[in-house]
């Protein structure tokens, strides 16, 4: 078994389009007045220059096994 964390990046031109991206990919309102989406903004979004940049950490296993005693 390995564990590994992934990283991503996503890069957002405007607003409406960070907006539309959580919309569609977790099926939520992107409401800024809501505390939860303020918490994950101030964790996982920065903001520079009117660009937005969600950066997100993803923990993932791979599982392997020998096959050498199966016919």
């Amino acid at each position: 078994m390995q564990y590994f964390e992934r990283s991503q990046t996503h890069v957002f031109s405007s607003y409406q389009e960070l907006y539309d991206f959580f919309k569609i990919q977790h099926y939520i309102e992107f409401n800024l007045e809501n505390d939860g989406i303020q918490s994950y903004m101030s964790q996982f979004i920065e903001e520079k220059d009117g660009v937005f940049y969600h950066h997100e950490v993803y923990p993932g296993m791979m599982f392997q096994w020998n096959r050498t005693n199966i016919k």
